[in-house]
């Protein structure tokens, strides 16, 4: 299942995103500084890029525009307050942020990188405070598929549990990935910084 996850790599990489000099005036047209944003089929419609709602615990939501994709199919996703969001294959590998505590994986390989392995070891630098961290996660696929509600629709999905134990630090944790029948992430829910609340994000693609 792992492999095939990835097998759409290729196509994400066309994603519609917006050029950085373009993002002011796509930002006059999102909704900010509520407690939600319910994405309706209309809403999704209307937008001319690939977006992602980040909601950080209860502090609020924001929209996430995607600006760029690397050649190595790192997201890059930025918000009105110029936050950047760095994503691959739907897990966070860096957040820079003024408001948020910052961080970013020194080494970016993820479950693509592993294709059936199920055992992963990354290195976590922290800002604030500075510090770097070594972590060892291991990776349980569900044996049945899940049902998530979009635009008053079903959606299957397969979740992807990433169980991660932090190096002498008591810190553990699991993520949650879900992914559709064809590979794409459709939402997960992350932990990645000991002094940050839960990250949940849905991803909405265009094409």
């Amino acid at each position: 299942m792992i492999k095939k996850l990835f097998t759409v790599a290729i196509m994400l990489s066309s994603c519609a995103y917006v050029q950085y000099q373009n993002l002011p005036s796509v930002f006059k047209e999102l909704a900010f500084g509520v407690d939600d944003i319910v994405i309706s089929r209309d809403f999704y419609a209307s937008q001319p890029y690939s977006f992602a709602k980040v909601n950080i615990g209860k502090s609020g939501v924001s929209i996430f525009v995607l600006s760029k994709v690397n050649a190595d199919n790192e997201f890059t996703w930025i918000s009105a307050d110029n936050e950047r969001l760095i994503t691959k294959n739907g897990r966070i590998i860096a957040l820079y942020s003024e408001k948020q505590f910052s961080f970013n994986y020194i080494n970016k390989r993820v479950f693509s990188d592993f294709g059936s392995k199920n055992k992963l070891e990354y290195l976590l630098e922290l800002e604030h405070p500075p510090a770097i961290f070594s972590q060892e996660a291991s990776l349980e696929i569900g044996s049945t598929w899940d049902e998530i509600k979009r635009f008053d629709e079903s959606i299957k999905t397969k979740l992807v549990l990433e169980a991660v134990a932090t190096q002498k630090l008591r810190w553990n944790y699991i993520n949650q990935y879900w992914y559709d029948a064809d590979g794409r992430i459709v939402q997960s829910s992350q932990l990645l910084h000991p002094n940050l609340q839960r990250i949940r994000i849905e991803y909405y693609f265009k094409y």
